[in-house]
């Protein structure tokens, strides 16, 4: 049964990433060699994808791109909302 989810990123240095799944699940582990080729994934993809089990826990497989991300760079101006919250200038 195929699942819907968004990347999350892939491990700084490393051939792996993870997925969050649609409806609160647990991340499933993401390896490149379960990507096709051609494909290039940025944090934010959305994803459909099979889970299948492995020894170290869940696994997708059968990755399949739903919708990339618009690529935009961030304006000086522009901060994360998280930013905001914790330097909320006095």
């Amino acid at each position: 049964m195929a699942v819907e989810g968004v990347f999350g990123g892939w491990a700084l240095g490393k051939s792996f990433g993870f997925i969050r799944p649609d409806g609160g699940r647990p991340d499933v582990f993401l390896h490149k060699a379960d990507v096709p080729a051609s494909t290039r994934l940025q944090s934010g993809t959305r994803l459909s994808f099979r889970i299948e089990r492995s020894i170290k826990g869940p696994r997708a497989c059968d990755v399949m791109v739903i919708a990339h991300v618009a690529e935009r760079s961030k304006q000086r101006s522009e901060v994360d909302p998280i930013v905001k919250t914790i330097f909320r200038p006095q």
